[in-house]
This record gives C-alpha cells, sequence and structure tokens, in this order.
C-alpha cells in the first residue's frame, strides 16, 4: 500500500509542477505581452520552475505519507527527463545556462519540498509505556 501512495504521489507531484509551470508560462505571456524569449524571460521561467519543484515535491512526500525523499527525488527525475526531452526537441535555439538551471532546479527544488512536508509533518505522541521517566528525561530539578 505504501509503494501504490508514493507511485500516486509521484504522479500528483509531476502533474502539479506541470501545471504550475504551465500556468506561469501562459500568465507571464500574456500578462507582458512577451514577443521573443529574453533573458528576463528565462531567469523567470528559472524561478518559477523552482516554485513548481517545490509544489510538486510537496505534494508527493504529502500523498506518500512516509520516506517522502525518495518519492519527492521521483518528481525531480521526471523534471530532469522532461527538461532533457525539452533540450532535445528545442536543439540549440536556448542558451546553455538556461537549459542546464532548469534541469538542475527542478530536482533540487522537489527535494527541498519534501523536506518541507517532512518538517510540518504532525508527529504522533509516543505511547506512555514509552515514554521515559521525569528522571531519565532529564526534567528532575531535584538532581540540579
Amino acid at each position: 500500500m505504501t509503494a501504490f501512495r508514493g507511485i500516486c504521489g509521484v504522479i500528483a507531484g509531476f502533474v502539479l509542477a506541470i501545471a504550475v509551470i504551465v500556468a506561469c508560462e501562459r500568465t507571464a505571456i500574456i500578462a507582458f505581452n512577451v514577443r521573443s524569449i529574453g533573458a528576463g524571460y528565462m531567469v523567470a521561467s528559472v524561478g518559477w520552475t523552482v516554485l513548481a519543484g517545490v509544489a510538486g515535491g510537496f505534494l508527493a512526500a504529502w500523498v506518500a505519507g512516509s520516506r517522502e525523499f525518495p518519492w519527492s527525488a521521483g518528481v525531480g527525475f521526471l523534471l530532469v527527463v522532461l527538461a532533457v526531452i525539452a533540450m532535445r526537441h528545442q536543439g540549440a535555439s536556448q542558451p546553455g545556462w538556461y537549459e542546464t538551471a532548469v534541469a538542475g532546479c527542478g530536482p533540487v527544488s522537489t527535494l527541498i519540498g519534501g523536506a518541507i512536508r517532512l518538517l510540518t509533518k504532525p508527529r504522533r505522541p509516543a505511547p506512555r509505556s514509552e515514554r521515559p521517566l521525569a528522571s531519565q528525561a532529564g526534567d528532575n530539578r531535584r538532581s540540579a
């Protein structure tokens, strides 16, 4: 069941990441009336790729429920595959720094999203039988 949740999380995270990238591209093109892709647009594209990676990694980790980093890394791997396909499709029309930045920022940002999920994950309190005694936990004020 855990593997099924993880695979569903990777798929959901990848779809979310693609949706964020497409939405940001369309919004930027329409809002700023972009006619040609310049350096400013490319820097913004790297920025929303990072945002999409964080969101996708967080969603993958959240859906998976446990072992957050491998599932977040799965989304990052799919983003790298997508970047390589885009590089092959576009040829030499984009500068090398841009393609490398997009391919490199995707997996790192998905792991950051997984880490954010891990840090915000609610913790279950330990059962009473597993809690240490006050004298063992360092809360004993008489020992000081």
